[in-house]
């Protein structure tokens, strides 16, 4: 509902999908997947994600909904499939969790066809939100102003004294990795993520700044969450402001005419 009807409301995506075959680019247990391909009359969807468990899973629950789709273990640095296969790539939350999202985007350009589209809605790392630490800590801005190494040791030795609770979330280390902001996360920004189309040329079809507090539990049941969401509107369009005033990085973007090597 949020990714139709909040995130791309002015857009008619069955328009641009419909009869064609499109990318889920982290497609977790294809049940969006599936969702996706009845609601927008898309002719054949493929889906992949990282994980066995999640792509059985939604082998499973394809086969019992008899869509046409298809799901492979795959990372989105490293596409599986040939050149100008795709007419569209379909991505929500996930471009967040990559390990190299330039890399990811160029992979994009090559499977996609000559005038072929990405849609995409992900949380930007410098929300007050989006720390991605729900599961320790429902605190906003922490990772403005605490160093993300320090965020994460005490995140992690949270994570290992919850035991069994926070399988999901335990990791075999307490370092970050090279790639990481914080657990499992990249840290892209609004503004990175801008001057990383730009250099890769892609042309920007539709944009939509979505202000803090505008999805959720709070929005849905209290006015005054409502009324701040609609004040922040005019911040999220703001240069700078946008950073910190911008929930999430929501983008319908064209193949350039030539891809970049």
């Amino acid at each position: 509902y949020k990714f139709e009807k909040m995130y791309f409301k002015k857009v008619n995506i069955k328009k641009l999908l419909k009869n064609k075959i499109v990318l889920d680019l982290g497609c977790f247990t294809g049940g969006r997947t599936a969702v996706w391909a009845k609601r927008y009359d898309i002719k054949t969807i493929y889906g992949i994600d990282i994980d066995s468990v999640y792509i059985e899973a939604a082998r499973l629950f394809s086969q019992k909904m008899g869509n046409n789709t298809h799901f492979q273990i795959s990372y989105g640095e490293e596409l599986p499939f040939e050149d100008n296969f795709f007419d569209a790539i379909i991505t929500s939350d996930t471009f967040e969790h990559v390990r190299d999202l330039k890399k990811v985007l160029q992979e994009c350009q090559r499977v996609l066809k000559g005038d072929g589209i990405i849609i995409c809605s992900f949380p930007q790392y410098l929300s007050p939100f989006e720390h991605h630490l729900g599961f320790v800590t429902k605190t906003p801005c922490i990772h403005w102003f605490f160093k993300n190494t320090d965020i994460h040791e005490v995140y992690y030795e949270i994570i290992q004294e919850r035991g069994d609770e926070a399988y999901w979330y335990k990791r075999s280390s307490p370092a970050l990795k090279e790639w990481e902001k914080l657990s499992n996360i990249n840290g892209t920004s609004i503004r990175g993520f801008r001057k990383m189309i730009k250099e890769m040329r892609w042309h920007i079809y539709f944009h939509s700044p979505i202000p803090i507090l505008t999805t959720g539990r709070l929005f849905n049941k209290y006015v005054i969450f409502r009324l701040l969401s609609n004040c922040f509107k005019i911040f999220a369009k703001l240069p700078y402001l946008e950073e910190l005033f911008c929930e999430r990085i929501v983008y319908i973007l064209k193949k350039p005419k030539q891809n970049i090597k």
